[in-house]
C-alpha cells in the first residue's frame, strides 16, 4: 500500500496542477495522463506476469486498453479533440490505479 500512495498522490498532483494552471494546455494534460497510463499499465503487466491479477482484473485492464491505446499512441492535436477524449483517458487511468491498489493491498496482506 505504501507504494500506491505516491502513485495516487502523483496522479492527483498532475490533475490538480492541470486544473489550477491556466498555462497548461489540454494537450499537455492529455500527454501527462497518457504517461501515467503507460506507467500504470507497465506495473499491472508485471503483476499479471507474477500471477497477481485475477481474471476479472485482467478483463478490466484489457477493456481500458482497448479504449486508451488508440488515444495515447496517437494523441489528437487540436484542443477541441483533446477535450473530448481527456475525460475518457482520466477515467481509464483512475480504473487502472484502482486495480493497482487492489494488487498492492493483496500483496501487503501476504
Amino acid at each position: 500500500m505504501a507504494k500506491l500512495a505516491p502513485s495516487l498522490a502523483a496522479f492527483g498532483l498532475v490533475v490538480a496542477a492541470a486544473a489550477a494552471c491556466t498555462t497548461v494546455s489540454p494537450r499537455i494534460t492529455l500527454l501527462q495522463t497518457c504517461d501515467r497510463y503507460a506507467s500504470t499499465l507497465t506495473a499491472l503487466a508485471a503483476a499479471k506476469a507474477h500471477g497477481r491479477l485475477s481474471a476479472q482484473q485482467i478483463d478490466a485492464v484489457d477493456t481500458v486498453r482497448l479504449g486508451l491505446n488508440p488515444i495515447c499512441e496517437s494523441p489528437p492535436v487540436l484542443d477541441d479533440s483533446v477535450a473530448a477524449v481527456l475525460p475518457q483517458v482520466t477515467e481509464g487511468v483512475r480504473q487502472l490505479l484502482s486495480i493497482e491498489a487492489q494488487v498492492e493491498i493483496a500483496n501487503d496482506a501476504r
